[in-house]
């Protein structure tokens, strides 16, 4: 069955270590990663040398060798958007399989990129004048001063359209397995001003916790699992391909964490 799985944690309960899990106990299948910082790297060589040794965890390009480049960064839209690109290219030359795993880290990040970068590009000439301010920064101000809105409603469905553009596409269409991680942080279930529609989706799941980001993400994955950190490790299954919510558990090995849990509900069921 595909997987579509988004992991949420705060900063150092260990996503980027629990996703690589997935890649040690799937050595057949590759490993396709956009990432905003270098993590992926440093765990591969301190925690997963096994992993690293086996190559199945890359980039979505090749060298001129044929072999294939480390996993990409992310710094920029752009970036994320030719990463995408790259999946359609090895899509459309068959080069993917089922059984292969598109992993996106940093969700929440790219989320803040597209933004940054959408007022960096548009806020650039001044309505009224036409002058180019080379400035973001400067152009922001000139616009607030003016009583106009950084972003207008229409603004924001340009961002929302071309973000979920992208996202769809992996999520949907890419015929692999999609694996997501983003920051959390407590939702104020009290706040006139927290979105309605992620009130009522988190108050289901019983969290306190809504995933950072575009407000969609969570609901574009079958399975999301929350991690913790303390004094141990540990996981929870919120959803889980249409399952609810699942004990939390200690949190060693992701993926056989993942799937006894799913075995213990499955068995428990019959």
């Amino acid at each position: 069955m595909r997987e579509r799985i988004l992991i949420g944690a705060e900063s150092g309960a260990g996503k980027t270590y629990s996703w690589l899990s997935v890649a040690r106990y799937n050595p057949d299948s590759q490993f396709y990663v956009a990432e905003p910082d270098d993590g992926v790297a440093k765990i591969l060589e301190l925690e997963y040398p096994d992993v690293k040794a086996k190559g199945n965890v890359h980039g979505s390009t090749r060298d001129a060798e044929g072999l294939w480049i480390q996993p990409n960064f992310i710094s920029i839209w752009k970036d994320f958007s030719g990463f995408c690109n790259d999946i359609r290219k090895l899509k459309a030359e068959s080069l993917i399989n089922e059984d292969d795993w598109v992993v996106v880290e940093g969700l929440d990040i790219i989320t803040q990129l597209i933004r940054s970068e959408y007022i960096a590009d548009t806020n650039k000439i001044d309505r009224k004048t036409k002058e180019l301010l080379e400035d973001p920064w400067e152009a922001i101000k000139v616009k607030r001063a003016r009583d106009a809105p950084v972003l207008e409603p229409s603004d924001h469905d340009a961002i929302n359209m071309e973000y979920e553009r992208q996202m769809t596409f992996l999520a949907y269409a890419t015929g692999c397995n999609f694996l997501g991680t983003s920051g959390i942080s407590l939702i104020h279930f009290d706040s006139k001003f927290a979105d309605k529609g992620q009130k009522e989706m988190y108050a289901s799941l019983g969290t306190p916790y809504k995933v950072e980001g575009h407000k969609r993400n969570p609901r574009m994955f079958d399975t999301l699992v929350y991690l913790y950190s303390g004094i141990q490790y540990e996981m929870e299954v919120l959803k889980d391909r249409g399952i609810g919510k699942q004990s939390r558990v200690k949190n060693t090995e992701f993926y056989l964490s993942l799937e006894a849990s799913r075995s213990k509900l499955n068995n428990s069921r019959s």
